[in-house]
């Protein structure tokens, strides 16, 4: 068991990282979206519900995908899901946190949206017991006009 006291300085320079490395997902989604005008499916191989592996092939809109250091080993990529509503696209990418739990209701973005959920962002001022998770939302318009 690793105390807490341990644990916070850890907490302190991944959490940061965490953030560069969604920004980074962040820009290649956006990047891939505009080229084909949709995000990328969740990776359903081996990984359902992870980043998935067209950010980095056959077009690398990254070299490589992150590492989310709060996965279960710490080698998984980070959390990834795409919800469609009329006209909109949000995609999510997120990582439990210091507390490694993932709160975040994936099934209510859904059916609402992005509203409302900084309820489940993380504080690093509650130190690592915060019971919040690290996202970042990708939201797009979409013209659901066009029948091509």
């Amino acid at each position: 068991m690793i105390s807490t006291r341990l644990m916070e300085p850890a907490a302190k320079v991944l959490v940061p990282r965490i953030g560069s490395d969604l920004k980074s997902l962040e820009m290649a989604i956006r990047t891939y979206s505009f080229e084909w005008e949709r995000f990328p499916t969740p990776d359903s191989t081996e990984n359902e519900g992870f980043t998935p592996p067209a950010l980095t092939s056959p077009i690398p809109y990254v070299v490589k995908l992150p590492a989310d250091p709060y996965s279960d080993d710490g080698t998984y990529p980070y959390r990834y899901e795409v919800a469609s509503s009329t006209g909109e696209e949000t995609a999510i990418f997120l990582s439990p946190g210091p507390d490694r739990v993932i709160g975040f209701p994936f099934e209510d973005l859904v059916k609402h949206g992005v509203r409302g959920f900084n309820r489940w962002l993380y504080a690093p001022t509650n130190g690592v017991k915060s019971a919040g998770d690290i996202f970042r939302v990708v939201t797009e318009k979409r013209d659901t006009t066009n029948t091509n």
